[in-house]
């Protein structure tokens, strides 16, 4: 079984950056809000500088793995997409960048689609 999807990466909005593996822990508090604290036992309240991006489960042409926000280039179209859940598609779907037009992303093999940044990236650009 592909466990991929489990997978998960964080962005901090503050550092433009994506944190290293260990680098910051995150709960669920029984509020619904997200807990996020790191080894020196810092706890806060944060939802707002961080980011929590899942993965997909679902590999590029190149086998790199697709998360939740990552700007994808579809191989016949041409077309960039934003990766994002959809509860219309009941999964993973991309919507055009342009027309907004979306489409699971169970439709496509991974030789389709290769990943051309994020939505961070592009909002720095």
């Amino acid at each position: 079984m592909n466990k991929d999807f489990l997978k998960y990466r964080v962005y901090d909005t503050i550092g433009h950056k994506y944190l290293d593996e260990g680098e910051i822990e995150f709960l669920l508090h029984n509020d619904g809000n997200l807990l996020f604290g790191n080894w020196h036992g810092d706890i806060k309240f944060a939802e707002t500088q961080y980011v929590v991006e899942r993965c997909t489960g679902l590999k590029d042409k190149h086998g790199n793995l697709i998360y939740e926000s990552d700007i994808v280039e579809h191989k016949d179209s041409g077309g960039l997409y934003d990766v994002c859940w959809s509860e219309s598609e009941c999964g993973w779907a991309i919507r055009h960048r342009a027309s907004r037009m979306m489409r699971a992303m169970n439709c496509f093999d991974g030789d389709e689609l290769k990943i051309f940044s994020n939505i961070h990236d592009a909002m720095l650009a």
